[in-house]
């Protein structure tokens, strides 16, 4: 796939809002076909149409973090992004936009359904989430076995977030989270 405005676009105004970060982003047509995209190659690249499409970026990050991973699909069908944050210490989380209903498979092979499900205890916070929706709630999943880590997910229709990103990282604190989720903003208004 080419990459078309839309794309630069989407990742010039994404990459400028991330100004403070000083390594690569991975930007993925594909999430099978990856490639680097070094933000000194941006040069002087502006967005033209910043309602080209809607995103969403937490203004809130919490110490330590940095983006990981941009994944970017975008083709006739459907026009999906995801954001990971990771830290040093394996904690991670993403957030994602133009859900559909197989999103989680296509970047994560889990589904939000497929994690609840085996979880031995849900409990749900109730989050401010005015840019989205004004009652939206973060469902923890909790688990009997040690060696399973909780999971954190927003119940939202719009926005997709997740703690941990895979199996194999480790889940952000709850109060990590609600500030992550409450601090959600669109970055092209």
């Amino acid at each position: 796939m080419k990459l078309n405005i839309w794309t630069i676009t989407f990742l010039t105004g994404l990459i400028f809002s991330f100004s403070s970060l000083n390594k690569a982003v991975t930007v993925a047509d594909n999430p099978f076909n990856s490639v680097d995209f070094p933000l000194e190659s941006c040069g002087d690249l502006l967005p033209k149409d910043k309602s080209a499409y809607p995103v969403v970026v937490p203004t809130y990050i919490p110490p330590g973090f940095k983006v990981d991973k941009l994944e970017v699909i975008d083709n006739d069908s459907e026009k999906i992004y995801k954001i990971i944050y990771r830290n040093s210490n394996n904690l991670c989380f993403y957030i994602a936009d133009g859900i559909d209903s197989i999103l989680s498979r296509k970047f994560s092979g889990l589904s939000r359904g497929e994690t609840a499900r085996r979880a031995s205890r849900v409990e749900t916070v109730k989050v401010n989430l005015p840019v989205i929706d004004t009652n939206s709630y973060l469902s923890i999943n909790k688990y009997d076995r040690a060696s399973t880590s909780s999971s954190i997910s927003l119940e939202s229709s719009k926005v997709e977030f997740e703690s941990p990103c895979t199996e194999k990282d480790r889940a952000i604190t709850t109060p990590e989270a609600v500030k992550i989720v409450e601090s959600l903003q669109y970055l092209n208004p």
